[in-house]
């Protein structure tokens, strides 16, 4: 069911259906709720530290989670101590929590457990981000905090914000969720400190360009590593529960693969048995996002195969050196305080 309500949204946020009166006038009613929402501001919580927040206007997946996690690693190679904070969208526990390698997604969340993984950062999941701010700083010496998806959450005071704008979709028709896919006007991109588009900037917009790109497999029981040319022609079946599947689909097919896509929707589980009706042959391989192979709740089959990619940037000088201006000169300098 839910999948069937996001499919009918996604269609008239993206595609030419106008959404109904119904839906318009709930709209209004965000866009009320996200003007009391912004007055928080005021009142926001001060971390000892800087605090970035990265997050996106649209409800859905723009990329945000490679971006925070080559952030939160490109910064740590500099020699900053950086931790991340998270809510942990769709996690069974409302307890505020830090993420180990080995924690439960279910705990944690799928993303926040991601990017624990792929950051070797500190990581602390908690719908207060408030709170998740206070025990990542009690529990690891921090020099800067990245806020994941933290846009709209005007309690934490913030230093910076980074907005990432899928440049395939972009803001679909323009209307508030649930009419569209905003979460909050088209002008709050004016008080953001950088837009980071993913698909490479738009001719006519100004930001710094990214671009998700998978380099390899690696085998889910044995670890190895293979060449994602490899397995063209094809054809394999493709699995990616995440907000726009179509990008990582698109992804195997320029490396002129034949895919069967499967998606249990973003957050969702997969199990092997999903699609059977539609996909041909049930022996062919499988390529699925880190995403996916971080929540399989059985044992990975024997031609199962994750594709992790890594974010690019386009002149990320900017953006690097707005952040490390923010830092005190002990933190930039790496040194103890």
């Amino acid at each position: 069911m839910r999948k069937q309500i996001e499919s009918w949204l996604q269609a008239r946020w993206y595609g030419d259906r106008r959404p109904g009166l119904l839906l318009r006038s709930l709209a209004g009613l965000q866009a009320g709720l996200a003007k009391l929402n912004r007055r928080r501001v005021a009142d926001a919580w001060r971390a000892p530290v800087p605090v970035v927040v990265v997050g996106n206007l649209t409800v859905g997946g723009t990329g945000k989670t490679p971006f925070v996690a080559w952030l939160a690693a490109t910064l740590r190679d500099r020699g900053h101590r950086v931790g991340i904070v998270s809510r942990g969208y769709r996690r069974q526990s409302r307890e505020t929590l830090r993420v180990d390698k080995d924690s439960r997604w279910q705990d944690v969340g799928d993303e926040p457990l991601l990017l624990r993984h792929m950051s070797d950062c500190p990581v602390v999941v908690g719908r207060n981000r408030v709170a998740a701010c206070r025990l990542l700083l009690d529990t690891a010496p921090v020099d800067l905090i990245l806020c994941d998806d933290g846009l709209q959450h005007y309690r934490l005071g913030r230093d910076m914000e980074i907005a990432i704008i899928d440049a395939g979709r972009g803001f679909g028709n323009g209307y508030l969720f649930p009419a569209g896919p905003l979460r909050e006007p088209l002008a709050r991109l004016a008080h953001v400190d950088f837009r980071v588009w993913n698909g490479g900037v738009p001719a006519g917009e100004e930001g710094i360009g990214m671009w998700l790109e998978p380099d390899h497999a690696v085998h889910l029981g044995t670890g190895e590593i293979r060449a994602l040319s490899s397995f063209a022609p094809g054809p394999v079946r493709a699995v990616a529960g995440i907000g726009s599947p179509r990008r990582f689909f698109a992804s195997l097919e320029q490396q002129g693969i034949e895919v069967h896509p499967e998606t249990p929707g973003d957050h969702g589980v997969w199990h092997s048995d999903t699609g059977r009706a539609e996909t041909p042959a049930i022996g062919l391989p499988v390529l699925m996002t880190d995403k996916d192979a971080i929540k399989l709740e059985a044992p990975a089959g024997a031609d199962w195969w994750r594709v992790p990619v890594s974010a690019r940037l386009a002149a990320e000088g900017a953006l690097l050196s707005g952040i490390e201006c923010l830092l005190s000169p002990a933190a930039a300098s790496g040194t103890d305080t």
